[in-house]
């Protein structure tokens, strides 16, 4: 309840917030950022970038906005798949999300030269936040047997 004997102006008195801080971290923030900015040094003073750094440094962004992966799959029939899972040493059935993404395919290559024959490595695609799109899995075929059997 209202004091009634409060009136407007004693109201604006006791309960002026115009001339508060609303963060009183906000003064400390703003000093240390203008100190970072401080030491960080003028683009006079920054040296050119050589052509070869340049090329590195394209090459690199490039290397960082490529989606493509590769798995490592076994496939026995169309409806039986085993991908290849580095860290348990385990091969899953039919889960590719379990499957080791791996960045190179040469890196790829090399474990499965370790793993032996009868599986393949295979390009695929994972979305912006690194996860394995299912649709980029559609390729996937049994080989085909050679003779009668």
């Amino acid at each position: 309840m209202l004091d009634a004997r409060a009136t407007p102006s004693t109201m604006r008195r006791n309960y002026d917030f115009s001339k508060a801080v609303r963060n009183p971290y906000a003064a400390k923030v703003q000093a240390s950022m203008r100190a970072a900015d401080a030491e960080w040094p003028v683009e006079a003073e920054l040296e050119p970038l050589t052509s070869a750094q340049k090329r590195d440094l394209t090459r690199r962004v490039k290397d960082s906005d490529d989606r493509t992966r590769y798995l490592i799959v076994g496939v026995m029939l169309s409806r039986f798949v085993l991908f290849y899972d580095v860290s348990d040493d385990v091969y899953t059935l039919n889960e590719p999300l379990a499957a080791t993404l791996f960045k190179r395919k040469r890196t790829a290559q090399a474990v499965l030269k370790l793993l032996g024959a009868g599986c393949q490595v295979i390009p695929c695609r994972v979305d912006r936040h690194g996860k394995l799109v299912r649709s980029s899995l559609a390729a996937i075929r049994a080989p085909r047997r050679r003779g009668g059997v």
